[in-house]
């Protein structure tokens, strides 16, 4: 009966480990994903509070998404975990954008991120 529990379990880690695996974003999903949040922030926040009409602030920010998204990509260093992946991005704003710079720190995990600390630099 024991043998039976312990092969099982056994299938079942193995299996969870290589779904893990499979499921594991790499960077070009990630710097799509903070570029996405990023711009959602900033239109939510910055849009806000500037002296620029909310659409036209919108648009600016949006047309600007290449070069957040590049930005991210490169200012991201990935620790590669192969169940998961650990994402630091130091963001600096591009001139034009009148927000604050950020430190992130982000959990990738099956398919998904999660951002677990986030502070102003």
């Amino acid at each position: 009966m024991w043998k039976l529990i312990a092969s099982a379990s056994g299938i079942a880690v193995v299996g969870l480990g290589a779904v893990m695996a499979l499921t594991n974003p790499n960077e070009e999903a990630y710097s799509e994903y903070a570029a996405d949040r990023l711009i959602d922030y900033m239109k939510e926040n910055a849009c806000t509070k500037e002296r620029v009409p909310q659409q036209q602030c919108e648009d600016l920010i949006g047309s600007l998404r290449s070069q957040i998204q590049g930005t991210i990509a490169n200012r991201s260093d990935r620790q590669n975990f192969i169940l998961f992946s650990i994402y630091e991005t130091d963001f600096e704003s591009p001139p034009l954008l009148p927000i604050p710079s950020y430190h992130f720190e982000t959990l990738g995990i099956l398919n998904s991120f999660h951002v677990y600390k986030g502070e102003e630099t």
